[in-house]
């Protein structure tokens, strides 16, 4: 299962990546991350419609009138109706949402940004928020966009989620590594 999970990871980056080129010749990226971002929130916002797209019975067709019902409404740049038709030819709009990840993840990168999901017990002060961002764009030499998560259940301390890379200093996790080390401590 975890090959699978990769093969499919990979051939996201690939259109993503492709994608990305498109719009950077076309001088369109700005527009394409913000259709593909709205694209990404509708298939999570409509199940059945990311299971319409994974469903191989239903034919091309069908999902093309339905792909231009849906430009219709959320007016998407040319370059990104094009690559959508083109998903759709090649069976791989079952991928989508993990095209859009990969391609705002691309056009982050080439902004010289990096995203960064910043999880604590409680809001953080703007002074400790600065404290972190210039801590990471020190580390990456980014610029750093930051999501606040409150989350009470980590008691205290810092989660940093900088794409697949994680640093746990919260008080939760500290106790759950202390149970742990105290856990294979008994068995020896």
């Amino acid at each position: 299962m975890a090959g699978k999970k990769t093969s499919k990871s990979v051939v996201s980056r690939r259109y993503a990546v492709a994608l990305f080129e498109s719009a950077v010749a076309a001088k369109d990226v700005k527009a394409v991350e913000k259709d593909m971002e709205g694209l990404k929130n509708l298939l999570a916002e409509a199940p059945l419609l990311q299971k319409a797209f994974a469903n191989p019975v239903i034919a091309k067709q069908e999902i093309s009138a339905v792909l231009k019902d849906i430009f219709k409404k959320i007016k998407v740049s040319k370059v990104t109706e094009q690559f959508i038709e083109a998903l759709n030819e090649n069976t791989r709009l079952n991928i989508l949402s993990d095209i859009a990840s990969a391609f705002e993840a691309i056009a982050t990168d080439a902004r010289g940004e990096i995203k960064v999901d910043i999880t604590s017990a409680a809001k953080l002060k703007k002074d400790d928020l600065k404290k972190v961002k210039d801590a990471v764009s020190e580390i990456t030499g980014k610029k750093v966009q930051t999501n606040e998560i409150v989350d009470k259940d980590i008691l205290g301390g810092l989660i940093v989620k900088m794409g697949s890379t994680m640093v746990d200093g919260s008080l939760s996790g500290k106790l759950d590594r202390m149970k742990l080390y105290l856990k294979n401590s008994e068995a020896s």
